[in-house]
């Protein structure tokens, strides 16, 4: 089964907020989640990555 990391009770909750844009929506999708404070630690989202490579590339270019 899954490992239980939420049997430490001494750490409280935290709770995320995202507001995601929906593509060809006007609405914004609001995903919530509860997190154990100190078991959080934010990936790079694979977005993000790909961003900052193609800034890299369109500015190698430009130079």
């Amino acid at each position: 089964m899954f490992p239980d990391i939420f049997a430490n009770q001494e750490l409280p909750w935290d709770v995320h907020l995202n507001m995601i844009p929906e593509k060809g929506s006007p609405f914004l999708r609001m995903e919530l989640r509860l997190v154990k404070v100190g078991l959080f630690r934010p990936q790079p989202s694979t977005q993000n990555k790909a961003n900052r490579r193609q800034r890299a590339e369109s500015i190698r270019m430009k130079g």
